[in-house]
């Protein structure tokens, strides 16, 4: 595992950073008939909701094992003096918004004619109307895994869409023996998920207590910016009422 390279800025991404969002995802699969199977769908979210992922980029120069990991073309810094810095996304959060309270099939596809001018009518994919976030990717470069980046995108994932209040929850599918880990950020296994993406053997997770919580410290900080300053009752003293002012 090569050093953490300094400079963490977290932009949405974009259908230019679908190449390296999608080579993410997959080092982790050797499959070359499942990589190709996925491609399209990081085409279709990071073209139809771009806003609703996250990425963890830094800038590489003297790390070869960096400068040569697959990213965008336009991904250089112009003010740099190296032609070789090259802008690399170390992990990503890739979303759509859905119909439904869970991840289902239906969410995790998306229609075939969604690049046309008069794409038909269909629950497939990204539904903006949708008051759930679904999160289809959550990614690591694998040579900087194990070392916090993925808690620290989630974390600010999370924090994002409660403060956005763009949706009611975040809805995701894992394997069982990553059930603990989103448990600690707040999402709840509602047990076996019907979604055979993949191969299925999934659980169902939703977080809905993080983006209450934002909106309720958000609804408290709103109601004593816009509260009147106004005399209450605080006690008696000597038979008269005394008072004091919020």
């Amino acid at each position: 595992m090569g050093s953490l390279p300094a400079g963490l800025p977290q932009p949405d991404l974009s259908s230019e950073d679908e190449a390296s969002a999608y080579s993410r995802h997959t080092d982790r699969d050797g499959s070359a008939e499942k990589r190709n199977a996925l491609h399209p769908y990081f085409i279709y979210r990071l073209t139809k909701c771009g806003e609703l992922s996250l990425g963890l980029f830094s800038t590489a120069i003297k790390d070869p094992a960096l400068t040569n990991t697959a990213t965008a073309a336009h991904a250089a810094f112009p003010d740099s003096n190296d032609l070789k810095a090259k802008e690399v996304l170390l992990a990503h959060v890739i979303a759509t918004k859905c119909l439904t309270k869970v991840i289902t099939d239906v969410a995790m596809g998306f229609p075939s004619d969604w690049q046309s001018e008069k794409p038909n009518p269909t629950n497939l994919g990204h539904h903006e109307a949708g008051r759930t976030v679904g999160v289809h990717s959550l990614a690591v470069l694998p040579m900087y895994q194990r070392i916090g980046l993925g808690t620290v995108i989630l974390q600010s994932y999370l924090q994002r869409i409660g403060s956005s209040e763009i949706a009611d929850r975040v809805a995701l599918i894992a394997h069982d023996y990553l059930v603990p880990y989103y448990e600690t950020f707040g999402f709840q296994s509602l047990g076996k998920s019907e979604a055979q993406f993949g191969g299925g053997g999934w659980y169902d997770m939703v977080s809905l207590t993080f983006v209450n919580a934002i909106r309720n410290l958000t609804s408290i900080r709103r109601c004593f910016k816009s509260r009147k300053r106004q005399p209450i009752k605080v006690g008696l003293k000597n038979g008269k009422d005394r008072y004091g002012a919020t």
